[in-house]
């Protein structure tokens, strides 16, 4: 039982060890700005939508479904179009 311990507490401290940490929050803000600069989509799949839709609805104190449907029908006429990979899905199993 005390080598686990000691090994946890090993390991928890080297993880909270602030030149690591640091050095973590660097190269993952180094990440999204990279994805972020980018002409692409691959942003996407870095940032999760979800939990910054509830945060932001939150913060402004706004429903989260309703603040949802506000950014889908705002999202249907942008360009590109974010949902046009998931209407060719549907439209694949429909034509099956």
């Amino acid at each position: 039982m005390e080598a686990n311990r000691s090994a946890e507490a090993a390991r928890c401290a080297s993880s909270l060890d602030k030149a690591v940490v640091d050095k973590l929050v660097r190269e993952e803000f180094a990440r999204l700005t990279d994805a972020l600069d980018k002409d692409d989509e691959s942003w996407k799949s870095l940032i999760p939508g979800r939990p910054i839709i509830k945060r932001f609805s939150a913060q402004v104190k706004q429903d989260y479904g309703t603040l949802k449907r506000l950014y889908i029908r705002a999202a249907r006429t942008s360009q590109p179009d974010p949902f046009e990979e998931i209407r060719g899905i549907f439209a694949e199993f429909a034509g099956k």
